[in-house]
């Protein structure tokens, strides 16, 4: 019986020893999974949070082409379309053309109004700044759309001096009757004793001063004069130029469409005169 006992706690110390051993194999292993897990976790690289654009940098990427377009950069109507077959303007300068319209439509609404035109000009209203967004908008509902933007683009920005002279000229010849009359050049001389301080004060005067033939009439020559001797009279509206120049498809830009339409123009010039020739040869 004492030998049979002792056989039976033998198998039952055996038995805890065996459980015991089990229980902590079970715990060794649990122990070693969570030590993995940590190093796994440890291992997982932390997710930064994405860093905010400065304003320098929205900036660039607007300039760089970062900026989605609102709208299309396509143009339908005639006189945008003669604008783009004239000056052989590309898609580039389409979609560059339409980034800048879309910067000066501060409300979005898809079409420019006069004050928005002025802050984008960065000049205040006056005779010369009416007259060129007169031109401008063409319909004459007081609002620019895209096509019209493109026009008078492809239109201002490759005006030559002359030509802006000529253009001032007209603006202040209201009657268009190819001179200024005096009631005219009252309107005029408003204008520019603003601008330049050496200009004559007096109304009569002045115009004494620039009719050379005594006709009381200011003609074109004699406009020209008036601007060579008094530059700053019409510096508003080589300003206007430059700064839609710059802000549109860039100096550079407008002046290799300047030289590349001289080179046509020269052409078209040669082929003219050869045509002549033929003709009068047979």
């Amino acid at each position: 019986m004492a030998a049979n006992k002792r056989k039976l706690q033998g198998k039952s110390s055996g038995g805890n020893n065996n459980n015991s051993r089990s229980t902590n194999n079970r715990n060794n292993k649990n122990n070693n999974k969570e030590g993995n897990n940590n190093k796994k976790e440890d291992e997982q690289p932390k997710k930064e949070k994405p860093k905010k654009r400065s304003a320098l940098t929205k900036c660039l990427a607007s300039l760089c082409g970062g900026k989605r377009l609102v709208g299309d950069y396509h143009v339908s109507s005639k006189m945008a379309t003669d604008t783009v077959n004239k000056l052989l303007l590309k898609s580039s300068d389409l979609i560059t053309l339409r980034r800048s319209f879309e910067e000066i439509d501060i409300d979005e609404s898809g079409e420019l109004d006069y004050d928005e035109f002025l802050e984008f000009m960065e000049a205040r209203r006056n005779t010369f700044t009416d007259a060129v967004f007169r031109l401008i908008d063409i319909n004459g509902d007081g609002l620019l759309e895209f096509d019209e933007f493109v026009a008078i683009c492809g239109s201002f920005c490759m005006w030559n001096k002359d030509e802006i002279l000529t253009f001032c000229f007209n603006t202040f010849d209201a009657d268009g009757g190819g001179t200024i009359d005096e009631e005219e050049f009252e309107a005029l001389a408003k204008t520019i004793a603003g601008k330049d301080p050496s200009f004559p004060g007096n109304f009569q005067q002045a115009l004494e001063q620039f009719d050379t033939d005594g006709d009381g009439l200011i003609d074109r020559d004699e406009f020209r004069q008036m601007n060579q001797r008094y530059p700053m009279v019409l510096f508003p509206m080589f300003h206007l130029q430059d700064k839609m120049q710059r802000c549109t498809l860039g100096e550079r830009r407008w002046t290799q469409i300047m030289k590349q339409q001289y080179k046509l123009n020269i052409i078209r010039d040669f082929r003219y005169s050869s045509d002549l020739i033929f003709d009068a040869t047979h």
